[in-house]
């Protein structure tokens, strides 16, 4: 069951912590965005998503933030969404954005990543990272208009870890890292 979407005049949905059977919507909401890599050399993502109980756990431990759809309010269905998890003690690290099909292009997710960072802020963290697209013009040019360029020198041996592993995992699911880079953002106000 896909989530509904809000009209396009619509005012954006707030960004809230997701509960957890909003959760369950995510992987509606993931396999819906990713219709945008049809036309790509990465059109075998299209349909793919997580499954909802990742989601859910993230839920548990305050890491998925939602917009929630605004035209159907009671189900508390969410639109769009950011998975976040810490990996290393100063870095939050963006594990899934995706927004509905009918709101891209309306900054919902700039104010996603921008809600990742007040949540990162509020643990303390100094950066953003997240693992990307070289080339598809909503991914790594996207990031970087939004202020994400290459990650810093210095991180933690937990962060670096981190970033090994999340590569390794990556490639065991057939993304190749000659396409995939790591971006970092430091968090403002910091």
């Amino acid at each position: 069951m896909q989530s509904p979407a809000a009209p396009t005049d619509s005012p954006l949905p707030p960004i809230q912590l997701a509960d957890p059977l909003e959760a369950e919507f995510c992987p509606d909401i993931e396999r819906a965005a990713s219709a945008l890599y049809a036309e790509t050399a990465h059109a075998w993502l299209v349909g793919q998503a997580a499954p909802a109980e990742v989601y859910v756990r993230a839920a548990e431990q305050g890491n998925l933030l939602v917009a929630r759809a605004a035209v159907d309010p009671p189900a508390r269905r969410p639109a769009a969404f950011v998975l976040v998890r810490p990996v290393g003690p100063d870095v939050l690290y963006v594990a899934e954005l995706a927004v509905l099909p009918a709101l891209q292009g309306r900054r919902l997710g700039a104010r996603l990543l921008d809600a990742a960072e007040d949540v990162a802020r509020a643990r303390g963290g100094r950066w953003l990272l997240l693992r990307t697209f070289r080339a598809v013009p909503w991914n790594a040019p996207y990031y970087r208009r939004l202020g994400f360029g290459d990650p810093p020198p210095g991180l933690s041996e937990e962060a670096l870890g981190e970033m090994c592993r999340i590569a390794e995992k990556e490639a065991s699911h057939g993304l190749s890292g000659e396409t995939r880079l790591f971006m970092a953002r430091a968090v403002r106000g910091r």
